[in-house]
């Protein structure tokens, strides 16, 4: 307490009062303890300023606030065991409580702390004093799919009527209350509540009663988006991805006298699904003539109560201030601005206002304290994600300018820098030497500093340093000066020392992580330390107590039954595994062990009826469907007249072809056998029968364990029959795991013969719609004796089928009850041989198709009504059409400005493109959102150009790196995997296609993967078929120039300029753009192979982020080794040289096409000035290649002491037909042979 009273005498000592154009000494001070790793002082700090808030002054109230953010976030990582008492303290003065919101966010805190610490009673207290809702019905899940409910009023927040039911995402669904009598912490846990978890939104509904007409203040926080609505009217809304924190908005409420309906609507894609809410009056006191209810009279009467209107505003909160504030010019407090936003993450990552407040701070601020919002601002840079899939540039480089920065290092602040920067080479560039280098420098520098340590162990065990590492975690689950130790350590700590066998430190490390960790797998890992040593009643006492204060965490429940069921008290278990029912009926694993504990007691019935239930949740659940069908003795199944006997197809054709052994094959299918069902709802049922003859070692490794490739979310799959067949006549049937089964160890003569089932769960997105591409070679292109499809299809259907690369046409009959069987069957089909760069098995196959689409007109009215209600503009969007377009004079200006904004603006975010991947997201969420998919980017860019009136039309298309022929005589959903835009032309402008997933395109050209393709334009209800053209090779162009002045020790200083057009352009300009702070570095590692050792100078490049600019590089070298000296001589050799032209011709001879890059042209001048007095002894001879797939010209020419190579290169063909194949061989040679050729630089007098 004399602590804390003495660092606010000083605070107030130094702090008078008045506008803050900058940080206060007291808060910079405190920024540098953080930033030295000095994290028990910097929190005495934070919590000084904090306490320091005066009665009357908005602006201390704000900086209190930012101080409080601070010292929670110190506090969770120190694991400090008084913060709860310390934040109750500051909540009590007399400057904080003048401020009542200040006062509930420390509050708040408190009550973070209670249920971390897991003091249930203390939480619960301190829930009820700041106000918290935890009285609810719930509602859920509702389809979320990409963000829609965000868009459309889903039927639950309408009114309240506890008998209604919806349709929910998965299965209809009811009105039920809250599962749980108190929410610990007050946090609802909503992703416990339902099935599925993920693109859900959930309503939550209760009665707020009032004794008068009164204006109350809702604060709320969730994952992801909300809506707010009051006695049928929605008053507040915010669609983002975010994540959760407390207090994130704050909605005013005017309730009228009696019951008021208050619905919350909380919406995410993935990750938790968490909300908060709390009720206070305006000026953040109590509300005591408000109470909430859950009763179902109360809920009935509020659904009629009339809205009615505020007679307040929404008050001005401390974030509110400080954005004023930081409007009007004050740097230090846009940077206190940005840190409330970078902690409590009110917005998604496309908003961030965070970083941009932290950027006008770093711009604006005072010298000496720019390090704190350089600070700041490479925080707000923290990109979510995995680490491959993410790009964390942009933190790296402001971090590594910190550690440069000489403000910092006067300062001492770089140990949190260099913890920071360590984490990022560890994690994302797996650089753990380096990680170690920095974790180590931290350490010095700070050796209490526990993160540093833990990454510091990390790094260790990429480096395989195991007891290293164990060293480290033991060290930085040391107690520090006050006892306190990092949750996070402890957790290491306990993993690293059970792998130890140290059980008795492991015990004691999960005993302290209870107490501060705030995470119920603390209280499980306990439990499971006194369960190994043999105290099960305290073992189960640690669970219970932690179920009370986690109730929604369902595995508690389920790790209890466990428990119980392990000490034969199987009613114990069950009523275990029911609790967790209660928190989440739709948990189909609760279920299933409820079947088998009912098996346990051989009670069938139960069994059969639980995986019933289990099944009704989850269709594509193998092992359990597998078991209920032999519970209930399956009827005949719908392939038992089409199978074949394995040992008559062994008979008939289970010998190998006579050349296997000379032509190497691995093994020999002596079947592969397909039989679909095609059921009238759009479903259908697969089933396969494959005979293998194993005859090499690669067949061995390929068939140790089959698995069955099926959809998960979709399918049920599982393997009916396996059966091994040895050699010495013995059989083995391993045993079986649904979709999954390990075989025994094979030999060379073994046969395995396999019979597998497929079941789609629910007809999918297009309804009824029935597809199937078929190919009767094996996929991995072996020989096959006998290859089978039988389609049975459900009579009432019309179906169109093609049978084409040499596939059999079908025999046709007709059943009983009116199906229609169609049989293909091939015989001994060759192997394929293994091709680099040939066309794919769609090409290449023989292959049978089936759809049921009419024509591709009837797929196009389709597609085009489904996205016809997607495509409707907002007054937003208008405006920004006429933002981008407002100096446009022509429609390519027109149409460059707005693909540009969809390619750059709008971030690609991949969705599948499969069945379900065909309805996008309506224009406007894709345009608010600044994210979407191919069709989404496709749609919104054709509805801006329609606002111009310019014609654009969705193209659905196979996108592949090298090109297959495609085959679109049967209109298949399968056969596309992209969407794009198609222009029509005009009498002003050719047509065009357009990829709004191409950034740094320009208008005049689509990546490679879309070139070549034939594609299906949907324009309205018709369909149109197209060919996106390739690139002509003269508009490809990549020119480039060399001077160099070589010196005569053979180094070589030169100037290089680079220029690029179309799809040559692209490349080099994401090289250069992708990190602007290193492009020496990066070319000088691109150079080094052609240049040997290089340094890059200056480099010079045109607008890298406009590709309507062309691109033009202009760069300094030094190639120290240039020439290289031999026997007195230079040589000058392969210094033209590019990618070589025999990547491409590897293989003596192809049976396919060879697949070959876009059509393109480059252009290379080389300019040598030689040393006085040097010459060259010869010069190579001029070579000129011209074919079909392109031309190739090289001429070395002499002017005094300059030597100049010009070159040219053209490719024109994107194929190569395997009757041409040598032709391209041999130009690829000569062509390769004269880029290699060298230059010897002799005396002049030697001559």
């Amino acid at each position: 307490m004399r602590t804390l009273a003495l660092a606010v005498a000083a605070f107030l000592a130094i702090a008078p009062i008045r506008a803050q154009a900058a940080l206060e000494p007291a808060e910079v001070a405190a920024f540098a303890e953080k930033a030295a790793g000095r994290y028990s002082a910097a929190l005495d700090a934070f919590l000084a300023l904090a306490a320091a808030a005066r009665p009357s002054d908005e602006a201390s109230a704000a900086r209190a606030h930012v101080a409080l953010d601070l010292a929670e976030l110190l506090g969770g990582r120190l694991g400090t065991h008084d913060l709860r008492a310390r934040m109750l303290e500051i909540a009590a003065r007399d400057g904080v409580a003048a401020h009542p919101r200040l006062r509930d966010h420390a509050l708040g805190i408190a009550l973070t702390r209670a249920h971390a610490e897991g003091d249930l009673a203390g939480a619960v207290a301190l829930q009820r004093e700041v106000g918290a809702l935890t009285t609810w019905w719930v509602c859920g899940p509702f389809d979320n799919e990409r963000g829609a409910a965000f868009g459309r009023p889903l039927p639950a927040e309408q009114g309240f009527d506890p008998e209604a039911t919806f349709d929910g995402k998965k299965r209809p669904i009811r009105w039920r209350p809250l599962p749980v009598a108190e929410a610990p912490g007050g946090v609802l846990d909503l992703g416990s509540l339902h099935r599925p978890q993920e693109q859900v939104a959930v309503v939550l509904a209760c009665a707020l009663v009032a004794e008068r007409d009164v204006d109350a203040l809702l604060a709320l926080g969730c994952d992801g988006s909300f809506r707010v609505a009051l006695d049928g009217r929605t008053l507040a809304s915010h669609d983002a991805q975010r994540a959760f924190a407390r207090d994130q908005d704050h909605v005013l409420l005017p309730l009228r006298a009696g019951p008021n309906l208050l619905v919350v609507t909380a919406m995410v894609q993935d990750g938790p699904h968490r909300v908060a809410a709390r009720l206070r009056a305006l000026d953040g006191t109590p509300l005591p003539d408000v109470r909430a209810s859950d009763a179902v009279a109360d809920l009935v009467a509020a659904a009629t109560t009339t809205h009615r209107d505020a007679e307040s505003a929404l008050p001005r909160s401390s974030l509110d201030h400080l954005l004023a504030r930081a409007g009007d010019g004050s740097a230090g407090d846009a940077l206190r601005a940005a840190t409330i936003l970078l902690l409590e993450h009110p917005d998604e990552p496309s908003t961030r206002r965070d970083r941009a407040l932290a950027e006008q701070a770093m711009r604006a601020i005072g010298v000496d304290q720019r390090w704190i919002a350089t600070s700041v601002h490479a925080a707000t840079l923290f990109v979510a994600g995995e680490a491959e899939e993410k790009d964390e540039n942009p933190r790296r480089h402001a971090y590594e300018s910190l550690l440069s920065d000489a403000d910092a290092s006067r300062a001492g602040t770089q140990v949190e820098i260099k913890k920071n920067l360590a984490e990022l080479e560890l994690e994302g560039a797996h650089a753990a030497g380096r990680a170690e280098e920095l974790a180590r420098q931290a350490l010095a520098s700070e050796p209490a500093f526990a993160p540093a340590r833990i990454v510091l162990a990390d790094a260790l065990i990429a480096q395989r340093l195991p007891l290293a590492a164990e060293r480290e975690l033991l060290r930085a689950a040391e107690p520090d000066a006050r006892g306190d130790v990092s949750p996070l350590a402890l957790r290491r700590t306990h993993d690293a020392l059970v792998r130890a066998g140290r059980m008795a430190e492991a015990e004691a490390a999960a005993r302290k992580s209870c107490a501060v960790d705030g995470d119920p797998a603390a209280h499980e890992r306990l439990a499971e330390m006194l369960l190994r040593r043999g105290a099960t009643d305290e073992a189960l006492a640690a669970l219970r107590a932690a179920a009370l204060l986690w109730p929604f965490a369902t595995n508690l429940h389920a790790r209890i039954a466990r428990v119980h069921e392990a000490l034969g008290d199987l009613d114990a278990a069950a009523a275990a595994r029911r609790m967790a029912l209660v928190v989440c009926p739709e948990d189909a694993d609760q279920l299933v062990e409820l079947a088998r504990i009912a098996a346990r007691r051989g009670d069938r019935d139960a069994q059969r009826e639980l995986l019933r239930g289990a099944l009704e949740l989850e269709p594509n659940r193998k092992t359990e469907a597998r078991l209920l069908e032999f519970l209930e003795a399956d009827q005949v199944p719908f392939h038992r007249a089409y199978e074949i006997d394995a040992a008559q197809a062994l008979a008939e054709r289970g010998t190998p072809p006579a050349d296997a052994s000379t032509a190497h094959d691995s093994h020999f299918w002596v079947l592969r056998q397909v039989v679909v069902r095609a059921y009238r709802n759009g479903t259908a049922s697969r089933y396969e029968h494959q005979i293998v003859r194993v005859l090499g070692e690669r067949a061995v490794r390929q068939f140790a364990r089959w698995q069955v490739n099926h959809d998960p979310s979709e399918q049920r799959a599982r393997i009916l029959s396996l059966r091994v067949q040895k050699t010495d006549g013995r059989e083995l049937r391993p045993k079986l795991g649904g979709a999954f089964a390990q075989l025994p160890p094979l030999e060379a003569g073994d046969v395995v013969d396999v019979r597998t089932r497929v079941d789609d769960a629910a007809p999918g997105f297009f309804g009824d719609y029935f597809g199937l591409v078929h190919s009767f070679v094996a996929p991995d292109g072996q020989p096959v004796a006998r290859s089978e499809l039988v389609a049975v299809l459900d009579p009432g259907r019309e179906y169109r089928t093609s049978s084409t690369q040499g596939a059999p046409d079908p025999t046709t009959t007709h059943g009983e009850d009116g199906m229609t069987i169609m049989r293909w069957s091939a015989t001994d089909l060759p192997r394929r041989l293994d091709e680099e760069h040939a066309p794919g098995w769609l090409e290449s196959s023989p292959i049978a198709r089936i759809t049921t689409w009419r024509d591709w007109d009837a797929f196009a009215a389709w597609w085009s009504n489904l996205i016809k209600r997607q495509s409707e503009v907002t007054p937003a969007i208008r405006a920004k059409v006429a933002e981008l377009t407002a100096t446009c004079r022509t429609d390519d200006e027109k149409i460059a400005a707005i693909y540009r904004f969809v390619t750059t603006d709008v971030r690609y975010k991949a969705w599948e493109f499969g069945v379900h991947g065909y309805q996008p997201y309506d224009v406007a969420a894709i345009y608010e959102r600044r994210h979407g998919d191919c069709k989404d980017k496709a749609i919104l860019l054709n509805a801006m150009l329609g606002l111009c009136g310019i014609e654009a039309w969705p193209v659905l298309i196979r996108a592949e790196e090298e090109r297959d022929t495609d085959d679109l005589t049967l209109p298949m959903v399968e056969q596309f995997n992209h969407c794009i835009s198609w222009l029509p032309g005009t009498a002003d402008r050719p047509a065009r296609f357009l990829d709004g997933t191409a950034t740094l395109h320009s208008i005049e050209t689509v990546p490679e993967m879309d070139q070549g393709a034939h594609v299906l334009v949907v324009r309205g209800e018709k369909a149109q078929l197209e060919t996106v053209p390739y690139v002509a090779a003269e508009a490809n162009v990549a020119t480039d120039t060399m001077s160099v002045v070589l010196g005569p020790n053979g180094r070589g200083e030169a100037t290089m300029v680079w220029e690029r057009a179309r799809n040559s352009d692209t490349p080099l300009r994401a090289f250069l753009a992708n990190e602007p702070g290193r492009q020496a570095e990066n070319l000088e590692r691109m150079l080094q192979p052609v240049l040997g050792r290089v340094a890059v100078g200056d480099v010079k490049t045109s607008a890298l982020l406009d590709p309507s600019a062309p691109l033009r590089v202009e760069l300094r070298v030094t190639a120290e080794d240039f020439a290289s000296a031999q026997n007195g001589r230079l040589v000058i050799d392969g210094k033209s040289a590019g990618e070589p032209l025999q990547r491409w011709t590897t293989s003596a001879e192809r049976t396919r096409p060879l697949l070959l890059p876009v059509p393109r042209r480059e252009l290379r001048t080389l300019a040598i000035e030689l040393p006085p007095g040097l010459v060259p002894a010869a010069l190579p001879a001029p070579v000129e290649l011209d074919t079909r797939f392109g031309r190739f010209a090289m001429r070395w020419t002499r002017d005094g002491r300059i030597l100049r190579m010009e070159r040219e290169r053209t490719l024109r063909a994107p194929r190569v037909e395997a009757a041409e194949y040598q032709e391209f061989r041999e130009f690829a040679a000569r062509a390769d042979a004269a880029d290699r050729s060298s230059i010897t630089i002799e005396k002049e007098d030697r001559r």
